[in-house]
């Protein structure tokens, strides 16, 4: 890596892998300075993508927006990209700046309203198209940790799969995994990253642990604590709640997996319904068993939600998270429709 900067100091593309790696081992002044580097001589968004994801602290907000300053007055960046506006908008909600964040998106969601959406035909074949990856992902990262005497277990949209499909879900945009809080989070994460498989990802406190498998699938890593009576699992936004279960194995996609048991009752307190399927689900608000912990972080999530319905023309997602974001005391962020 040394040797290609010394090459090629200003690649970005070494900058940036040689950014990961620093992040990856915890080094992240190292991560910060190859990245700052790039501040005033490149234009491309994935600098502030990657930049975003070290905020970690109010100090590295400030930092963030000290080299967005540079960029500026360098011209190095546009007076308004929708990327790099998002990827501002997360280092401020890392950093706990959530009004700024909430600004950010305020104009993310003005400028994608005035896009000619995508067709959703489209998108739909798009996402379908990586199943045969995600089961790549899925027997990898169950064979990996089984080899070191865990049990990762199906839970979510890959344990409804798994239970009413028999298959992957087409529309699922992730693989979710489960851990007892026996397990120690820190081992899995050394496990992943050394096994050549997986690239661990940015995550902040109390999220849970997510990773990359070098074909691109997004996988996450929930570990269950048993409290009061229930076993929860979740992040800074929400939290699932379920009766307590044991493990149970089963044969999916021709190899064996553990699943809660009674994996029934797990998809009722999550799903409700689950038999039936249900479009344009959202596991934040249409879960029963779900409980939301940051109000600002369903803002987030709701501008998220709107900004992508906007941009897929789909009129029942911004209905209905316009309508959520006004009910949280949000302006409306569609004033002009």
């Amino acid at each position: 890596m040394g040797q290609i900067q010394e090459i090629r100091p200003y690649d970005t593309n070494a900058r940036y892998l040689a950014a990961d790696i620093a992040r990856v081992e915890g080094e992240l002044s190292q991560a910060w300075a190859q990245l700052e580097i790039l501040v005033p001589r490149t234009r491309r968004p994935k600098t502030w993508l990657y930049m975003a994801q070290l905020v970690d602290s109010n100090d590295g907000l400030a930092r963030l927006t000290e080299n967005y300053r540079r960029a500026s007055a360098s011209d190095s960046v546009p007076p308004f990209h929708a990327a790099i506006a998002q990827y501002l908008a997360a280092g401020y909600q890392r950093g706990g700046e959530y009004d700024e964040a909430f600004k950010l998106w305020r104009a993310v969601v003005e400028h994608a309203a005035k896009r000619k959406p995508v067709s959703r035909t489209r998108a739909t074949v798009v996402n379908g198209f990586r199943i045969g990856g995600a089961s790549r992902a899925l027997k990898d990262i169950n064979r990996v940790l089984r080899a070191n005497d865990m049990k990762p277990f199906l839970v979510s949209g890959t344990l409804l799969g798994c239970i009413r499909e028999g298959k992957l879900l087409a529309h699922d945009n992730d693989i979710d995994i489960g851990l007892m809080d026996d397990v120690d989070e820190s081992d899995v994460a050394r496990i992943l990253a050394a096994s050549g498989y997986f690239h661990l990802l940015p995550r902040r406190e109390g999220d849970c642990l997510r990773v990359k498998h070098l074909n691109g699938i997004a996988i996450d890593l929930f570990q269950h604590h048993s409290h009061d009576g229930s076993v929860w699992h979740g992040g800074t936004k929400a939290r699932w709640y379920n009766s307590p279960f044991g493990l149970t194995e089963t044969t999916f996609l021709g190899e064996r997996f553990w699943i809660p048991d009674p994996p029934e009752r797990y998809l009722e307190e999550n799903y409700g319904d689950w038999r039936t399927p249900i479009v344009n689900f959202d596991s934040t608000l249409d879960t029963p068993n779900a409980k939301i912990c940051s109000e600002n972080e369903l803002i987030i999530h709701a501008y998220k939600k709107l900004n992508g319905g906007l941009l897929q023309g789909d009129d029942e997602s911004m209905t209905r998270y316009r309508q959520l974001l006004m009910t949280l005391n949000e302006p409306d962020p569609l004033p002009f429709r």
